[in-house]
Order: structure tokens, then C-alpha cells, then sequence
């Protein structure tokens, strides 16, 4: 059986799809974090369930602080959240974002917006809000110590590692550059009218995945399969 040639709009219509979908990976920003030395609001090592959460400030470069009802102020937006039993050890962090498509996070999250962690001891993976009165750290450094990159939003493709070791930190690393207060939940939430008892429990949130990958493969199916029936 004599085939025909392969169409010419087919191949580059195949060319397309290979090139969207090899660039589109590259859209992606993964942030790993290590922290250790991170405390109670009384200097204690924080427990194993409490709530880390890696925030982004979208719009004006700061931090609004949290609030009984809402983790984040202004533009800020929630990056990551996780526990501290990656390692099962008080005091002691590391997350993995995984590739991050910004757009789909935010809108308005883009290369260079500052990045901020939080920790909250007291609360859970699945805290939808702090609660009134509740005590919680932050941390961010512009220019990164101890190896660690600058805490800022790097560019489409990226990896970057956040590191934050406190004085006293012995697993993760032997010591660090940053005072053992700055690892203490030394903040706390308001406590006054409008405020709420903490909130109720969920499932743990992910952050959003593009859905242009299930696109692409279903173009890439329906080019292929027009491709054989045009052979046969």
C-alpha cells in the first residue's frame, strides 16, 4: 500500500505542540526552603504541626501583618504552606514548592516581588485563619545569609534556595548567621473588636497548577491521530 506524504501543515502543526510544550516547563519557579531554630512564642522549639506558610507581596514590596481573620494584608498572597514533619524534628523545616506557574497563582506575582516566611505553632496545615491572639513569626533577609538566595521572587525557569538558621540551629545546619530571637513567635494577631476566636480547620490548599499541559496533550492527541488517519 502506497502511503501518502505527510501534510505539510501536520508537521509544523507537530512542531508547535513539541515547542509549547518543551518551553512550557520553563515557565515554572521552584523555592526550596530550610529553616531551622523556629520558636514558640515563649522560646520553645515549634512543635511538628505547627503552620508554615511562604508568602509574596505582589504589588507595593511590604507586609501586611495577620490579622484574626486573614493570614495575609493588602496584595500579599500565600505561596506555600506546609509542617514541620518533613524531618519530625520541633524546631526544625524544609519545604518544596515544586514548579510554580506565577500566573496561576497570582496575576500579579512577577520576578522580584519580595518573599516573606511566616510561622504560626499553634496552628495547623489546615488553619483557614489565624484566630484573634494568636502569636506567629516572620522572616526575610533581601540579600540571603547563611547560602541563602535573596528572598525575592526569582525569574521564570528558576530553582532558588531560602535558608534561615538561627544561632542555635545544630541539625540542619551547625549554627547560623541570625539571632535565636528572630526564630521566636514574638507577634501575635489583634485582639480587640471584629476579632474572632481561631478559625476552623480544611484540607490543605495547594496552590493552583496551569492547566495548559492537559490542553497541549489533548492537541498534541487529536494532531496525531489526524496524522495516521491521513497515512492510512
Amino acid at each position: 500500500m502506497n502511503k501518502k506524504p505527510i501534510s505539510p501543515s501536520l508537521i509544523l502543526l507537530a512542531s508547535a505542540l513539541v515547542l509549547i510544550m518543551s518551553r512550557n516547563p520553563a515557565c515554572g519557579v521552584t523555592i526550596n526552603i530550610d529553616a531551622e531554630g523556629l520558636k514558640t512564642s515563649t522560646g520553645d522549639p515549634m512543635p511538628i504541626s505547627g503552620l508554615v506558610i511562604l508568602a509574596a507581596s505582589t504589588l507595593d514590596a511590604s507586609f501586611g501583618n495577620p490579622t484574626a481573620s486573614s493570614f495575609f494584608g493588602g496584595d500579599d498572597i500565600e505561596v506555600g504552606r506546609w509542617d514541620l514533619t518533613s524531618f519530625g524534628v520541633p524546631g526544625a523545616f524544609q519545604g518544596m514548592t515544586g514548579s510554580l506557574i506565577a500566573s496561576s497563582v497570582s496575576a500579579n506575582w512577577t520576578v522580584g516581588d519580595p518573599l516573606q516566611l511566616l510561622w504560626f505553632p499553634t496552628l495547623t496545615l489546615g488553619s483557614l485563619a489565624p484566630g484573634a491572639g494568636t502569636s506567629f513569626g516572620q522572616y526575610r533577609n533581601d540579600t540571603g545569609l547563611d547560602g541563602s538566595a535573596a528572598w525575592l521572587t526569582p525569574s521564570d525557569s528558576s530553582t532558588i534556595s531560602l535558608k534561615f538558621f538561627t544561632e542555635d540551629a545544630s541539625f540542619l545546619n551547625g549554627g547560623g548567621s541570625n539571632p535565636s530571637s528572630s526564630g521566636m513567635a514574638s507577634f501575635s494577631t489583634p485582639i480587640g473588636p471584629g476579632s474572632s476566636s481561631p478559625g476552623p480547620s480544611a484540607p490543605p490548599t495547594s496552590v493552583p497548577e496551569s492547566s495548559s499541559g492537559s490542553v497541549l496533550a489533548s492537541i498534541t492527541f487529536l494532531a496525531l491521530a489526524g496524522a495516521r488517519k491521513f497515512l492510512h
